[in-house]
């Protein structure tokens, strides 16, 4: 700006108007001396583009250490969830397990969430994914062995689900706010699969949501389709 403007600019600056980190001035009165205002209008616009610079080191630098800081809290919340799925009760003999309940939970919840709601998708997508980078750190081996299609579906047919429960609560309970909850009743996904419901074909949940965090922190299966949301509330 014109240094004219100064002490006007500086004021507005200091009360919060202008919301400029640096203000470069030229002298005052360059207008009847143009070659001079040319001059050092190119030297302060090199001065603010190096500013301008520097601004956008820093700030890449702050981003990248909020995001290595984000991304261990991602890890550490991970390795918290697989510790506590570690304590659901493996209905299988200490000496015939070849596969951890705690792994094969957590790698059937990633594979859930992308989509896979039957046996054989959950299957496949583990096969495809278990010995990538993600899983082989969070688990601390170089190889991840998947169980066989009928191994998984008599592992996972046979977890105490409503323990299994009380887990998920527990570690989502300290990442939710409580503060906006919305509830609502919803078809399970896959429920009406390969015959899975004999007396029903399609189950309903009543889901309990914080929208704050994006997190169902409990859910409900409803006794007569979604007819029954109110009730299960109480």
């Amino acid at each position: 700006s014109c240094g004219t403007l100064t002490m006007e600019l500086t004021r507005l600056k200091e009360e919060g108007f202008l919301n400029a980190k640096k203000i470069l001035f030229t002298a005052p009165g360059l207008h009847k001396n143009i070659k001079e205002l040319e001059t050092q209008l190119i030297r302060q616009i090199k001065k603010a583009k190096e500013v301008a610079r520097k601004k956008e080191i820093r700030r890449q630098k702050k981003l990248k250490k909020e995001r290595l800081l984000a991304r261990k809290r991602e890890i550490k919340r991970k390795k918290e969830l697989l510790k506590q799925l570690g304590e659901i009760k493996d209905f299988r003999d200490d000496d015939k397990i070849t596969y951890p309940l705690n792994e094969i939970l957590f790698m059937t919840l990633c594979s859930l969430l992308q989509g896979r709601v039957d046996y054989d998708d959950i299957h496949y997508w583990m096969k495809s994914n278990a010995n990538g980078k993600f899983f082989k750190r969070l688990f601390g081996k170089r190889k991840v062995r998947v169980p066989s299609y009928s191994h998984l579906h008599h592992m996972l047919v046979n977890i105490d689900n409503n323990f299994m429960e009380l887990i998920f609560r527990e570690f989502f309970k300290k990442h939710s706010t409580y503060e906006n909850l919305a509830v609502d009743g919803k078809w399970l996904n896959g429920s009406d699969i390969s015959g899975q419901y004999t007396q029903e074909p399609h189950k309903a949940i009543l889901n309990i949501l914080d929208k704050d965090k994006k997190i169902v922190v409990g859910h409900k299966l409803l006794e007569k389709d979604k007819k029954s949301e109110i009730p299960a509330m109480t």
